[in-house]
């Protein structure tokens, strides 16, 4: 009985354990997609919008205190596919060129910052930095809302 009952739990205790590994929930996952997806399309395409799908590759990284799992740059980079080719970075160094004057993000794209995102509400403010080179770098405040399931833009101002 109990080699039964050992051989039924396990597969459930094998899943329940592989589904808790990363720490964040789908929920939090789709959330954190989501914003950060729509906060990268704002910051890329200010402050003209560019031509889709980009010929460039938009490097990101995590803020200081933003937190950025693989599962969430996984779906960023999902949702994002048509619109850049999404390459997250650990440091801001690797996607900038330091041995060319004026220090540009390498291949000829743009780096984002990320800044953390509320835990909580249906309108929320995302810090982004854009930079493209050590003389164009811009701050952006982007503020997105949740209406009908989907998060949107409703305010960027650099600052």
């Amino acid at each position: 009985m109990q080699r039964l009952l050992l051989r039924t739990l396990t597969p459930s205790l094998v899943l329940m354990t592989a589904s808790c590994g990363s720490g964040q929930s789908g929920d939090a996952v789709d959330r954190a997609s989501a914003i950060y997806a729509i906060v990268i399309r704002a910051v890329v395409s200010k402050p003209a919008p560019l031509p889709e799908p980009l010929d460039m590759p938009v490097f990101v990284v995590a803020g200081e205190r933003a937190t950025l799992s693989l599962e969430v740059q996984a779906a960023v980079a999902d949702e994002l596919h048509e619109f850049a080719t999404i390459r997250f970075v650990d440091e801001a160094s690797q996607a900038v060129d330091v041995d060319e004057p004026g220090r540009p993000v390498r291949e000829h794209g743009v780096l984002v910052t990320l800044g953390e995102i509320p835990d909580r509400g249906d309108v929320v403010t995302v810090e982004a930095e854009r930079y493209e080179r050590a003389d164009a770098t811009l701050d952006y405040r982007v503020r997105v809302e949740l209406t009908d399931s989907t998060w949107t833009t409703t305010r960027v101002s650099a600052r």
